[in-house]
């Protein structure tokens, strides 16, 4: 999943109600626009008519929703009608919009599905309280990244989430020795631990592992002890199964650390918890 704020831009033809190509702003855009769940984007529309001239927004304000195909006439999965600075500037046809795809009926309608499914994005300009004028509508896709599954900003869904995994927003310099924050436990559920994972994923100079430990800010090593890790090659893993561990509640912040650095010139690694993130 996309850490932070993603950007996108595309040139739009207002005559077509299309997103188009940057080669012919008369050729509609046909290529796959990919979101993942829990992404947050800003989209940047540069808005023109068939002959190239840019369309002159001022006054309005906009909607931008992402719908289910097949229910284009019921709510929006996610909608926005935020306008994004820098890039705005409504008389020349520029037009920024965030919005954040994290919400329960996008989640649901992804689910935990790595296969892309369709969705359709349309941008409304709106003057007056009314929508004045469909700026465009475009096919869109969205899946789960299966390389992170669920991102650390999970929301839950309902009243439990099936068996998840927590990584962290960035990948973690092995060679450092320190405590990395990986994901709180909301308030109001637990977390039951079943697995901790450790993947490599960038390593120059391989020599000695990094010696690491799994936990809890209050309890650093409360799932696994500083261990020596085994593996020493891009892209190798190393897994460790939770036996008998008590639920970690809401409040507590699950943690990974290195406790000895790897001595590899450079090394890159990702820790991950997989467990159960149930509502109490």
């Amino acid at each position: 999943m996309a850490v932070g704020i993603k950007e996108l831009d595309f040139k739009v033809n207002q005559d077509l109600q299309s997103i188009v190509t940057d080669n012919d702003i008369n050729i509609v855009f046909t290529d796959l626009i990919l979101i993942y769940r829990g992404e947050t984007i800003q989209f940047n529309f540069a808005v023109t008519n068939k002959a190239g001239a840019p369309i002159d927004f001022s006054g309005d304000t906009f909607l931008f929703g992402i719908k289910d195909p097949s229910d284009m006439g019921g709510d929006a999965l996610a909608d926005s009608t935020d306008i994004s600075a820098p890039f705005t500037d409504l008389a020349n046809g520029l037009i920024g919009v965030t919005i954040d795809t994290n919400t329960p009926a996008m989640n649901t309608f992804i689910n935990f599905d790595i296969d892309a499914q369709g969705l359709k994005a349309e941008l409304s300009a709106i003057n007056g309280g009314e929508e004045k004028r469909l700026v465009f509508q475009q096919s869109m896709d969205a899946k789960t990244d299966a390389n992170q599954l669920i991102s650390s900003n999970v929301a839950l869904i309902g009243s439990t989430i099936p068996i998840l995994q927590l990584n962290p927003d960035a990948k973690v310099d092995a060679k450092v020795v320190a405590q990395t924050t990986i994901f709180e436990i909301p308030a109001g559920s637990v977390f039951i631990p079943l697995k901790l994972h450790l993947l490599v994923t960038d390593i120059v100079g391989a020599a000695v592992p990094p010696t690491v430990q799994f936990g809890t800010t209050a309890d650093p090593d409360l799932l696994l002890v500083p261990e020596l890790a085994l593996l020493n090659a891009q892209y190798e893993t190393q897994s460790w199964d939770i036996i008998g561990a008590e639920a970690i509640p809401g409040g507590e912040v699950l943690e990974f650390g290195i406790t000895v650095a790897s001595t590899a010139t450079n090394e890159l690694i990702i820790p991950a918890f997989e467990g159960y993130l149930l509502s109490v």
